[in-house]
């Protein structure tokens, strides 16, 4: 069904003979009709029990709400909702939310007024633990500002869809927030200085997500690249130089995985928000370069890019920086450029070498990295 609005063309205009007579007007679809609301109702909501003990409020990106959101609510177990209009129901003196479930509320990393009062009413009206995630640093910028929806004006705080690190800083330092959950200790201390408790839980491997037996160097060739999306543009010039010699290897082959091209020969597998596609597509790699430049927000963030790779039968190597900390005495650690070529040259020449450290750091993933050995920390850090 489509609905006409009233608007008329002239009256005059010459009619498509393929076209129905419906007095000139122009088309616009009726949502209502073509559109099943409980159908999305359901499809933006996940419960993982019967009995959810908390509810992760999700944010639009599929890959931090699959490692901050999915995975915990997986195994702890709770359930997520992606926020939309029904979520809030008016009462006498308030508000109802119907998908809420569990005694705590998460709501990941919030940056508007909207989102503020919501967890304001849930905090002092229904007693319920709030609690903000972070998985990033929220209080600055990336080095590339315009690679970040977030803006340092307060004029867009005011917007339901519009998110500012002052407003971030304004409701996680409010009586609305009741604690602070973040994916490493230096993004713990980031946010420490609003006195707020801190609870660290790591980011992890699902083991059931992954192929258990990635291949390694298929028909001899191997595979050295790179995965990330456009904000890292900076970090991917300390790599070129390495990714540019071991282009022109023989039985080597460079694999670019994302956004951006690394201006040497290689293979591009294009960006995807299909997370298992995104896992297989990691698989292309024997080799995963993993470069950051240390910088106020980048030394807040994670090292889940070793993760994936590792789990996909790559080598990691990464930068000394602290993201990348928790692999200084497990895998090839690169301080600068220079040192990135000389790994890589080595790595090539010694086949056997990169296969074993492959599996080594496979084997430390699944070994201490898992969301079954970290668990335990979401669900302290749900507890009042």
């Amino acid at each position: 069904m489509w609905r006409l609005p009233s608007a008329r063309r002239g009256r005059n205009r010459k009619r498509s003979s393929s076209l129905p007579e419906i007095d000139d007007r122009i088309w616009r679809p009726d949502l209502l009709a073509v559109l099943d609301y409980e159908v999305l109702w359901e499809a933006s909501q996940k419960a993982y029990s019967e009995n959810p003990l908390a509810t992760w409020w999700v944010s639009a990106t599929p890959g931090v709400n699959y490692y901050r959101a999915e995975l915990p609510a997986r195994h702890v177990p709770g359930k997520t909702v992606f926020l939309e209009d029904r979520d809030i129901q008016p009462l006498e003196d308030g508000h109802w939310f119907p998908r809420q479930e569990g005694s705590t509320a998460i709501w990941m990393f919030p940056g508007n007024v909207a989102r503020w009062l919501l967890m304001a009413e849930m905090r002092l009206n229904h007693d319920l633990h709030v609690l903000v995630e972070v998985d990033d640093n929220y209080l600055t910028g990336p080095p590339i500002p315009s690679m970040s929806e977030w803006a340092s004006t307060r004029e867009r705080a005011n917007l339901s869809t519009g998110v500012s690190y002052e407003c971030h800083r304004a409701i996680v330092s409010s009586e609305a927030c009741q604690g602070i959950i973040v994916s490493t200790p230096r993004l713990g201390e980031a946010y420490e200085r609003f006195g707020k408790p801190i609870h660290v839980c790591p980011n992890s491997i699902d083991p059931a997500d992954w192929d258990m037996d990635p291949a390694n160097q298929p028909d001899n060739v191997l595979r050295i690249g790179w995965a990330g999306s456009a904000s890292h543009a900076y970090d991917l010039a300390d790599i070129r130089g390495a990714l540019d010699w071991a282009a022109r290897q023989r039985d080597v082959e460079v694999v670019v995985l994302g956004q951006l091209q690394p201006g040497v020969e290689h293979r591009q597998i294009p960006w995807t928000d299909d997370l298992a596609q995104y896992r297989r597509n990691v698989c292309e790699l024997d080799v995963i370069l993993c470069p950051i430049r240390p910088s106020p927000w980048a030394d807040c963030k994670s090292d889940v890019k070793a993760l994936e790779g590792a789990m996909a039968g790559a080598v990691p190597v990464v930068s000394r920086t602290e993201p990348f900390r928790p692999w200084f005495e497990r895998t090839y650690v690169a301080e600068t450029p220079k040192e990135y070529l000389k790994i890589v040259k080595h790595l090539v020449a010694n086949r056997e070498e990169t296969r074993q450290a492959a599996e080594k750091a496979r084997e430390y993933v699944l070994r201490e990295r898992t969301i079954q050995d970290s668990v335990h920390e979401w669900r302290r850090a749900l507890e009042p």
